[in-house]
């Protein structure tokens, strides 16, 4: 996992240099990005073992150093030490390999359950079969809210036809396109079911299918954009 700051930073940050809202931007990231918290904590150890080693050096040198000139020389020596710690801090990070996520982590971590239907949960004699249907997509049972949700699906009742969608999207199966197919043209619901019909394939090891939807929501802009650039990017360093 990247992150936007340099190695200055990160020196700075342990040194206690850093302040007002640099500072609360770092200590955000550090509280959500692990390859951060571990450069922050080689940086850590690197500069207490120098100041440890530093400081012992420097009270039995000054015990016998008599002049000036001897005194600056141990401290160049012990800068140098620290510049030789940073330098190899920064080489460690340029040929570290980042190991990419796999797809089905891509899909664990950007999975969200969509909402319970809100239109037909709010219809005050909604028909026992959509109640069938609101009921069972609330409790997991996508077989069965698929079955309900399918069958009151039309041009009228987009809804059923969006939850019918998504309801055989969670349960793992590609049986929606009767469903699909009747969702109008420049739907709202028709970016959201890119998004999760992308899911489902990154969760089937189907990649490049994957990469075809969300780059298809990049061009739509309305709904997930940031969320599949960045899903995008994982998968392009995948294929390196």
């Amino acid at each position: 996992m990247s992150h936007p700051f340099v190695d200055e930073d990160i020196i700075r940050f342990v040194r206690g240099e850093m302040t007002g809202a640099e500072l609360i931007a770092f200590e955000n990231e550090l509280d959500s990005n692990q390859t951060l918290t571990d450069e922050v904590k080689e940086v850590q150890l690197a500069i207490s073992v120098i100041d440890r080693r530093g400081e012992k050096l420097l009270k039995q040198r000054f015990k016998k150093l008599e002049t000036r000139n001897s005194i600056k020389k141990w401290i160049y020596i012990l800068l140098a030490t620290v510049s030789v710690l940073i330098l190899g801090l920064v080489i460690k990070k340029q040929f570290t390999k980042v190991k990419p996520a796999e797809p089905r982590a891509i899909y664990a971590d950007n999975f969200q359950k969509y909402r319970p239907p809100v239109t037909i949960r709010n219809n005050s004699n909604p028909s026992s079969g959509l109640s069938s249907a609101i009921e069972a997509y609330n409790s997991g049972n996508y077989e069965e809210a698929f079955r309900h949700f399918d069958l009151a699906c039309n041009e009228v009742n987009q809804e059923a036809c969006f939850y019918a969608v998504l309801s055989a999207i969670y349960r793992g199966d590609s049986e929606y396109q009767n469903a699909k197919n009747a969702i109008v043209n420049n739907s709202p619901y028709s970016a959201i079911i890119i998004w999760n019909e992308g899911l489902y394939h990154l969760n089937n090891n189907n990649v490049d299918q994957a990469i075809v939807l969300l780059r298809q929501l990049v061009e739509l802009g309305t709904y997930k954009k940031d969320e599949a650039l960045k899903i995008l990017n994982e998968l392009q360093l995948l294929e390196k």
